[in-house]
């Protein structure tokens, strides 16, 4: 079994995250919306300081988020009711987390190095519906100060990581 982690540089990348991230809020809020039939605001609970960064919808029951600052992938199981802590590292940074299926997910892990980037990235995955994650990858230094900006998977072998670059 073979993994291919395909790299690609520049705007287009960076316009496809932006875009899935707009469809992941709207398609997520337009469901509850219909289910509810009102709108609301999800209250899952990170750690103290941390900044939410990335959102994966699985189905309509199962939620995942990720955090930096510290770092931290929190699940929910019941449509954002009750919140699981199911991985947490303190200087650790989980920037984007994506699941193709409810056993195989991706994330993306940026440790510092020094009190700002450039942080040391590494590309992990679980197979077994997030309770263990084993790392796959170090991801490629990106010059000039340049953070990945998002990570996408076709399914669970074949994905995208892609940066921006620093004016």
């Amino acid at each position: 079994m073979s993994i291919q982690i395909l790299f690609k540089n520049k705007t287009f990348f960076r316009h496809i995250r932006y875009i899935t991230s707009i469809i992941f809020v709207f398609l997520f809020m337009a469901h509850r919306a219909l289910l509810c039939q009102t709108w609301e605001a999800l209250q899952p609970e990170i750690p103290e300081g941390a900044s939410l960064r990335d959102g994966a919808v699985l189905d309509a029951q199962t939620i995942w988020i990720c955090t930096a600052f510290p770092g931290a992938v929190i699940r929910s199981e019941d449509g954002g009711i009750n919140w699981e802590v199911k991985l947490q590292e303190p200087h650790t940074n989980y920037f984007h987390i994506q699941f193709v299926d409810s056993l195989h997910g991706w994330l993306l892990k940026g440790e510092e190095l020094s009190s700002s980037p450039p942080y040391d990235y590494t590309l992990w995955r679980t197979s077994d519906g997030g309770n263990s994650w084993d790392q796959v990858s170090d991801l490629p230094e990106i010059r000039g100060g340049s953070s990945y900006t998002g990570i996408h998977f076709l399914d669970s072998l074949r994905g995208f990581a892609g940066w921006q670059d620093t004016i």
